[in-house]
């Protein structure tokens, strides 16, 4: 697994399960019987009930399944016979993105901790459960950086710890910010036990 997260473990597990599936309905019972034709097949009969980008992330994955096996001197097989299966990447459909004047428009119509809240995603790039996770001591105003870590019961979904500077705009914002430097979480309510930000 590699360290990689509980979601992508799960994922992967469904796509194997389903290929293996696919294998027995089949009566393909060795590796050698995975042919170029076998996963055309495959990839056909998943066709029919996932979107493209869906298709390309399972189909990946076995992809890898056949290139695990055939290197890294594992050599299960001499040589991986999906290897000239090609496939193309899915067209993703450009996300939404809102102009400056749009931000400004909601950040001045916004009031109390909801201003701040909307202002540190839109010059900080955070994630909402990140932002909800920050601690106090997470928010460093002396040397103007925001830290996002993991800690026990929570990780970011790049599972990797990182700063991110403070924006003047915002750095001053958050220097207005009063309340009890011990509560757990930064925009949270001292007297609220959740740990869902306000």
């Amino acid at each position: 697994g590699e360290g990689r997260a509980r979601k992508t473990m799960l994922k992967y597990t469904q796509w194997l399960n389903a290929f293996e599936a696919f294998c027995a309905r089949n009566h393909i019972r060795t590796l050698p019987q995975v042919t170029p034709q076998v996963f055309e097949k495959f990839r056909t009969q998943q066709r029919a009930k996932l979107s493209e980008k869906s298709l390309y992330t399972g189909l990946t994955i076995v992809k890898q399944l056949m290139k695990w096996v055939s290197g890294g001197g594992r050599e299960y097989l001499p040589r991986n016979p999906i290897s000239v299966c090609r496939m193309p990447q899915p067209y993703v459909t450009p996300k939404f993105t809102p102009t400056r004047l749009q931000v400004d428009t909601i950040l001045e119509a916004a009031r109390g901790d909801r201003q701040l809240q909307f202002t540190l995603l839109a010059f900080t790039g955070l994630r909402v459960q990140e932002m909800q996770m920050l601690r106090p001591r997470d928010v460093d105003l002396k040397d103007g950086w925001i830290h996002v870590a993991a800690r026990e019961g929570w990780t970011p979904k790049t599972r990797t710890a990182r700063k991110v500077p403070i924006h003047p705009e915002l750095l001053t914002l958050l220097k207005q910010k009063k309340g009890d430097a011990k509560r757990p979480y930064f925009f949270q309510n001292p007297s609220t036990p959740s740990r869902t930000a306000n």
